[in-house]
């Protein structure tokens, strides 16, 4: 009788200290999930047209618009409040198309925190210049002046085309002063190495120019995959006069639970696949489950 009151005695409390138990890891586990107050970035990155239309000598019904991309964006903005229990701070870059005027090979990039540019900063650019990423110079200036303004900024970055060679190379370059967590590529082409009127010229001769068919050559692909969490490129060969290609470096296996990289093969048979990759719903959906990780 006296053992059996014993343990009518220890059962109540060591359910209370195992209730303590759960309820102690509930708190560390939301601690960790809340990322020591880091917060996410994400920066999406378009291609040759895709700001809204502004006075182009010629404008292209196939080129896929940062604004028309603003419901894939919703979603992994959803993905990251869910992954961080905070709003996630977004920015926007696109190129417009060549610009009427004094010369031939004037365009800008320009950069928002609004899809549609409405408040924007603009960078002029000349294609006939761009060489290598040292055309991105006033971004990289403009970038690190909002990153410095973020609590812990974690960064994930998205483009398409330009945009695409663009992301790369802000991963690269902010790589070892911030977190670049993950990078979307999306069918990415060298400014500098398929100029648009270039592009234009050659594809009427037959003769079109290389870096139009393959990934940017001038991209440190080892070096960005080790500043990266993951990196996921898509690609298209569908489109004979644009398209992207694979990376080597990303065929590495296995993979881990936290380390991600691959290549991926769009078939496309629009009339324009280089455009139709930005607009596919599978990279917007694999980024969304990279980000819930």
């Amino acid at each position: 009788m006296r053992n059996g009151n014993q343990r009518t005695q220890l059962l109540p409390h060591s359910f209370i200290g195992f209730k303590h138990f759960i309820l102690t890891l509930a708190c560390l586990l939301g601690s960790a999930t809340l990322a020591s107050g880091a917060t996410p970035v994400l920066i999406v990155m378009g291609g040759y047209q895709s700001c809204p239309p502004t006075t182009e000598f010629v404008t292209s019904p196939f080129s896929a618009q940062v604004s028309q991309m603003s419901e894939k964006v919703t979603s992994l903005k959803q993905s990251l409040q869910d992954a961080y229990r905070k709003k996630p701070q977004t920015i926007f870059t696109c190129y417009t198309g060549i610009l009427k005027g004094m010369t031939i090979d004037r365009f800008e990039l320009w950069m928002s925190h609004d899809p549609n540019f409405t408040v924007r900063s603009e960078i002029t650019l000349y294609s006939s210049l761009i060489h290598d990423s040292s055309t991105l110079l006033p971004l990289y200036r403009d970038l690190r002046t909002r990153f410095e303004q973020i609590d812990e900024p974690e960064v994930f970055l998205v483009g398409h085309s330009y945009g695409g060679w663009t992301a790369s190379h802000v991963a690269q370059h902010f790589g070892k002063d911030f977190e670049m967590v993950g990078l979307t590529t999306l069918d990415a082409i060298h400014p500098g190495q398929c100029k648009p009127l270039e592009l234009i010229g050659r594809v009427l001769s037959f003769r079109v120019p290389k870096g139009c068919r393959q990934f940017p050559s001038d991209i440190d692909a080892q070096t960005l995959k080790e500043k990266l969490q993951w990196w996921q490129n898509f690609y298209q060969n569908s489109y004979p006069v644009l398209h992207s290609g694979p990376v080597s470096e990303l065929e590495s296996r296995p993979f881990t639970e936290r380390h991600f990289f691959q290549n991926i093969l769009i078939k496309q048979f629009s009339a324009d696949a280089h455009s139709a990759v930005a607009r596919h719903p599978l990279p917007w959906l694999r980024a969304q489950a990279l980000m819930r990780n």
